[in-house]
């Protein structure tokens, strides 16, 4: 069972019709330090952007149809069968 709550180690693609730009979540960036681990993608002039995201216990999750210049939650959810 996947228990970060904060998706440390999770791989997310941003891809539009014209390209595809991925980042690692990492909250540290020095000693002692912390980041924002919010991540951001510079789209241009791009208006539609799906995401991927890979989590750290190897499951993947699509979200299409996302607005731009917001921030949007993604919430790792364990489907039960």
């Amino acid at each position: 069972k996947y228990k970060s709550r904060d998706a440390i180690g999770a791989v997310v693609k941003a891809k539009t019709a014209k390209f595809t730009q991925s980042t690692q979540i990492y909250p540290t960036n020095g000693y002692a330090s912390q980041s924002d681990s919010r991540v951001y993608f510079g789209l241009g002039s791009e208006n539609q952007v799906e995401l991927e995201v890979k989590w750290p216990n190897g499951r993947s999750q699509n979200v299409k149809n996302l607005s731009i210049n917001k921030y949007h939650d993604i919430i790792y959810v364990e489907k039960y069968e």
